[in-house]
C-alpha cells in the first residue's frame, strides 16, 4: 500500500507543477511575446545571494544583475 500513496503523491506534484507553468507557457503564444520583457532581475539576484552564502562564492556577491534575463 505504501507504493500506491506515493505514486499517488508523485501524481499531485506532477499535475501542481505543470498547473503553475500554464501561464508561462500560455505567454509564448501571445501576439507581442518577447521573452526579454520579463524582468528576471529579482530572482536572478536571489539566487546569487543564495549562491554565495551557502558555498562561499564571493564572485557572486559582487556582480549585480544589470540587464534583464530571458
Amino acid at each position: 500500500m505504501p507504493k500506491v500513496g506515493g505514486n499517488l503523491f508523485g501524481t499531485y506534484l506532477l499535475v501542481k507543477m505543470l498547473i503553475q507553468l500554464i501561464p508561462e507557457y500560455l505567454s509564448y503564444y501571445q501576439a507581442d511575446f518577447h521573452p526579454a520583457k520579463h524582468d528576471y532581475t529579482k530572482l536572478v539576484n536571489y539566487w546569487k545571494a543564495r549562491m554565495a552564502d551557502e558555498y562561499g562564492m564571493i564572485s557572486f556577491q559582487e556582480e549585480t544583475a544589470s540587464k534583464i534575463y530571458s
